[in-house]
Protein backbone atom coordinates (compact mmCIF):
# COMPACT_ATOMS: atom_id res chain seq x y z
CA UNK A 1 0.00 0.00 0.00
CA UNK A 2 2.62 2.59 0.82
CA UNK A 3 4.44 1.78 -2.46
CA UNK A 4 0.92 2.40 -4.36
CA UNK A 5 1.47 6.15 -2.69
CA UNK A 6 4.99 6.76 -3.25
CA UNK A 7 4.53 5.91 -6.71
CA UNK A 8 1.59 8.07 -6.89
CA UNK A 9 3.64 10.76 -5.49
CA UNK A 10 6.63 10.35 -7.83
CA UNK A 11 4.46 10.55 -11.08
CA UNK A 12 2.91 13.95 -9.35
CA UNK A 13 6.27 15.47 -8.87
CA UNK A 14 7.83 14.26 -12.44
CA UNK A 15 5.39 15.91 -14.35
CA UNK A 16 5.37 19.36 -11.86
CA UNK A 17 8.55 20.08 -11.69
CA UNK A 18 9.72 18.78 -15.17
CA UNK A 19 7.53 21.80 -16.88
CA UNK A 20 8.86 25.23 -16.80
CA UNK A 21 8.49 27.74 -14.59
CA UNK A 22 5.43 29.40 -16.54
CA UNK A 23 4.02 26.09 -17.38
CA UNK A 24 3.83 25.12 -13.38
CA UNK A 25 1.46 27.42 -12.41
CA UNK A 26 -1.30 27.09 -15.25
CA UNK A 27 -0.12 23.08 -14.70
CA UNK A 28 -1.37 23.92 -10.80
CA UNK A 29 -4.09 26.17 -11.84
CA UNK A 30 -5.82 23.52 -14.17
CA UNK A 31 -5.13 20.84 -11.88
CA UNK A 32 -6.55 22.78 -8.20
CA UNK A 33 -9.26 24.68 -9.63
CA UNK A 34 -12.07 22.14 -10.43
CA UNK A 35 -11.43 21.27 -6.57
CA UNK A 36 -12.14 24.93 -6.05
CA UNK A 37 -15.21 24.40 -8.01
CA UNK A 38 -15.81 21.42 -5.87
CA UNK A 39 -16.23 23.16 -2.84
CA UNK A 40 -18.29 25.74 -4.00
CA UNK A 41 -20.18 23.31 -5.28
CA UNK A 42 -20.58 21.58 -2.07
CA UNK A 43 -21.40 24.83 -0.08
CA UNK A 44 -24.04 25.60 -2.70
CA UNK A 45 -26.05 22.55 -1.18
CA UNK A 46 -25.37 23.25 2.03
CA UNK A 47 -26.51 26.40 1.86
CA UNK A 48 -29.65 26.24 -0.63
CA UNK A 49 -30.18 22.68 -0.34
CA UNK A 50 -31.51 19.58 1.56
CA UNK A 51 -27.59 18.74 2.11
CA UNK A 52 -28.23 15.79 4.75
CA UNK A 53 -30.14 13.86 1.64
CA UNK A 54 -27.79 15.25 -0.82
CA UNK A 55 -24.35 14.54 0.24
CA UNK A 56 -24.59 10.83 0.71
CA UNK A 57 -26.17 10.95 -3.05
CA UNK A 58 -23.37 12.46 -4.25
CA UNK A 59 -20.70 10.59 -2.49
CA UNK A 60 -22.30 7.49 -4.37
CA UNK A 61 -22.68 8.67 -7.48
CA UNK A 62 -18.67 9.37 -7.40
CA UNK A 63 -18.39 5.54 -6.96
CA UNK A 64 -19.40 2.54 -9.17
CA UNK A 65 -21.39 0.56 -8.96
CA UNK A 66 -24.38 3.93 -8.67
CA UNK A 67 -24.69 5.96 -11.29
CA UNK A 68 -27.12 8.66 -12.08
CA UNK A 69 -29.77 6.23 -13.23
CA UNK A 70 -29.96 4.74 -9.89
CA UNK A 71 -28.96 8.33 -7.83
CA UNK A 72 -31.55 11.01 -9.56
CA UNK A 73 -34.57 8.41 -8.84
CA UNK A 74 -33.34 7.92 -5.54
CA UNK A 75 -33.03 11.67 -4.76
CA UNK A 76 -36.15 12.42 -6.35
CA UNK A 77 -37.83 9.72 -4.02
CA UNK A 78 -36.55 11.13 -1.14
CA UNK A 79 -38.09 14.65 -1.51
CA UNK A 80 -35.46 16.71 -4.02
CA UNK A 81 -37.11 18.13 -6.67
CA UNK A 82 -36.65 16.49 -10.24
CA UNK A 83 -34.82 19.80 -11.81
CA UNK A 84 -32.52 19.86 -8.90
CA UNK A 85 -31.50 16.90 -9.06
CA UNK A 86 -30.63 16.80 -12.54
CA UNK A 87 -28.59 19.70 -12.13
CA UNK A 88 -26.99 19.19 -9.36
CA UNK A 89 -25.76 15.76 -10.50
CA UNK A 90 -24.77 17.34 -14.33
CA UNK A 91 -23.00 19.46 -12.34
CA UNK A 92 -21.10 17.21 -10.56
CA UNK A 93 -20.42 15.26 -13.92
CA UNK A 94 -19.11 18.57 -15.68
CA UNK A 95 -16.74 19.20 -12.56
CA UNK A 96 -15.05 15.92 -12.80
CA UNK A 97 -14.89 15.84 -16.61
CA UNK A 98 -13.39 19.55 -16.76
CA UNK A 99 -10.92 17.91 -14.33
CA UNK A 100 -9.86 14.72 -16.57
CA UNK A 101 -9.75 16.86 -19.90
CA UNK A 102 -7.19 19.61 -17.98
CA UNK A 103 -5.27 16.98 -16.50
CA UNK A 104 -5.44 13.94 -19.34
CA UNK A 105 -1.50 13.63 -19.71
CA UNK A 106 -1.06 14.26 -15.91
CA UNK A 107 -3.22 11.41 -14.99
CA UNK A 108 -1.98 9.40 -17.56
CA UNK A 109 1.31 9.51 -16.55
CA UNK A 110 1.20 8.71 -13.11
CA UNK A 111 2.18 4.69 -12.54
CA UNK A 112 -1.07 2.79 -11.68
CA UNK A 113 -3.58 5.88 -12.34
CA UNK A 114 -1.69 5.88 -16.16
CA UNK A 115 -2.53 2.04 -16.64
CA UNK A 116 -6.49 2.18 -15.45
CA UNK A 117 -6.78 5.00 -17.96
CA UNK A 118 -5.43 3.16 -20.88
CA UNK A 119 -8.14 0.54 -19.75
CA UNK A 120 -10.32 3.35 -20.10
CA UNK A 121 -9.28 4.18 -23.49
CA UNK A 122 -9.56 0.89 -24.67
CA UNK A 123 -13.52 0.59 -23.67
CA UNK A 124 -14.09 4.23 -25.09
CA UNK A 125 -12.69 3.36 -28.91
CA UNK A 126 -14.27 0.27 -28.82
CA UNK A 127 -17.74 1.87 -27.76
CA UNK A 128 -17.31 4.56 -30.27
CA UNK A 129 -16.23 1.79 -32.92
CA UNK A 130 -19.30 0.30 -32.45
CA UNK A 131 -21.28 3.09 -33.15
CA UNK A 132 -20.79 3.58 -36.90
CA UNK A 133 -21.52 7.31 -37.04
CA UNK A 134 -19.58 8.67 -34.14
CA UNK A 135 -16.26 8.81 -35.39
CA UNK A 136 -17.42 11.17 -38.11
CA UNK A 137 -19.34 13.16 -35.38
CA UNK A 138 -17.11 12.82 -33.00
CA UNK A 139 -18.91 15.83 -30.24
CA UNK A 140 -22.06 13.49 -30.69
CA UNK A 141 -20.34 10.60 -30.05
CA UNK A 142 -18.91 11.76 -26.56
CA UNK A 143 -21.66 13.48 -25.74
CA UNK A 144 -23.33 9.64 -26.13
CA UNK A 145 -20.85 8.55 -24.04
CA UNK A 146 -22.02 10.78 -21.48
CA UNK A 147 -25.30 10.28 -21.73
CA UNK A 148 -25.77 6.57 -21.64
CA UNK A 149 -25.41 4.90 -18.00
CA UNK A 150 -24.51 2.08 -18.66
CA UNK A 151 -20.84 0.30 -17.45
CA UNK A 152 -18.25 1.34 -19.09
CA UNK A 153 -19.68 4.65 -20.66
CA UNK A 154 -19.95 8.14 -18.67
CA UNK A 155 -17.82 11.38 -18.19
CA UNK A 156 -14.29 9.61 -17.33
CA UNK A 157 -14.77 7.66 -20.63
CA UNK A 158 -16.43 10.24 -23.05
CA UNK A 159 -13.45 12.65 -21.44
CA UNK A 160 -10.41 10.11 -22.44
CA UNK A 161 -11.95 9.18 -25.59
CA UNK A 162 -12.32 12.74 -27.05
CA UNK A 163 -8.71 13.54 -26.09
CA UNK A 164 -7.65 10.29 -27.45
CA UNK A 165 -9.54 10.81 -30.86
CA UNK A 166 -8.25 14.24 -31.25
CA UNK A 167 -10.73 16.61 -29.93
CA UNK A 168 -9.52 19.75 -28.62
CA UNK A 169 -10.06 20.03 -24.89
CA UNK A 170 -12.88 22.48 -25.22
CA UNK A 171 -14.64 20.33 -27.84
CA UNK A 172 -14.58 17.75 -25.57
CA UNK A 173 -15.46 19.60 -22.25
CA UNK A 174 -18.70 21.20 -24.12
CA UNK A 175 -20.01 17.56 -25.29
CA UNK A 176 -19.53 16.73 -21.36
CA UNK A 177 -21.50 19.65 -20.77
CA UNK A 178 -24.06 18.57 -23.42
CA UNK A 179 -24.52 15.04 -22.59
CA UNK A 180 -24.42 15.55 -18.69
CA UNK A 181 -27.46 18.22 -18.88
CA UNK A 182 -29.58 16.49 -21.70
CA UNK A 183 -29.06 13.17 -19.80
CA UNK A 184 -30.01 13.67 -16.34
CA UNK A 185 -32.92 15.95 -17.61
CA UNK A 186 -34.35 12.90 -19.17
CA UNK A 187 -33.59 10.65 -16.53
CA UNK A 188 -35.14 13.33 -13.89
CA UNK A 189 -38.19 13.49 -16.10
CA UNK A 190 -38.61 9.63 -16.87
CA UNK A 191 -37.83 8.61 -12.81
CA UNK A 192 -40.66 11.59 -12.04
CA UNK A 193 -43.01 10.37 -14.03
CA UNK A 194 -42.42 6.86 -13.01
CA UNK A 195 -43.21 7.49 -9.33
CA UNK A 196 -46.33 9.42 -9.89
CA UNK A 197 -47.83 6.75 -11.83
CA UNK A 198 -46.64 4.06 -9.06
CA UNK A 199 -48.12 6.34 -6.47
CA UNK A 200 -51.56 6.38 -8.25
CA UNK A 201 -51.42 2.67 -9.33
CA UNK A 202 -49.01 0.17 -7.57
CA UNK A 203 -50.05 -2.64 -10.33
CA UNK A 204 -49.26 -0.29 -13.48
CA UNK A 205 -46.49 0.79 -11.63
CA UNK A 206 -44.62 -2.75 -10.69
CA UNK A 207 -45.55 -4.14 -14.38
CA UNK A 208 -43.67 -0.73 -15.67
CA UNK A 209 -41.19 -1.46 -13.22
CA UNK A 210 -40.35 -4.75 -14.48
CA UNK A 211 -40.79 -4.20 -18.19
CA UNK A 212 -37.51 -1.72 -17.90
CA UNK A 213 -35.49 -3.94 -15.93
CA UNK A 214 -35.98 -6.70 -18.52
CA UNK A 215 -34.99 -4.18 -21.14
CA UNK A 216 -32.05 -3.56 -18.83
CA UNK A 217 -30.86 -6.67 -18.47
CA UNK A 218 -30.85 -7.46 -22.34
CA UNK A 219 -28.95 -4.63 -23.00
CA UNK A 220 -26.34 -5.11 -20.26
CA UNK A 221 -26.16 -8.44 -21.43
CA UNK A 222 -25.77 -7.98 -25.27
CA UNK A 223 -22.79 -5.22 -24.59
CA UNK A 224 -21.42 -7.76 -21.91
CA UNK A 225 -20.83 -10.63 -24.80
CA UNK A 226 -19.86 -8.02 -26.61
CA UNK A 227 -17.25 -6.70 -24.69
CA UNK A 228 -16.44 -10.41 -24.25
Amino acid sequence: MISKFIDVFEGFKDFFFSSGKKELGFTLFKFFLPFAVGGVYLAVIYLFFDYETIYPLVVAHLFPPFGKESIIPAGIALGVSPVSMAFLMAMLEVIVGTFMVWNYDLLKGIPRIGGSIRKIESKGSDKLSRVGWANRFAFAGVALLVMVPFQGSGTITASITGRIIGMKALDVWMAIVVGAISSNLLIAFFADTFIAILQDNLVVGVILLIFVGVVVWIFLDKNKKEAD
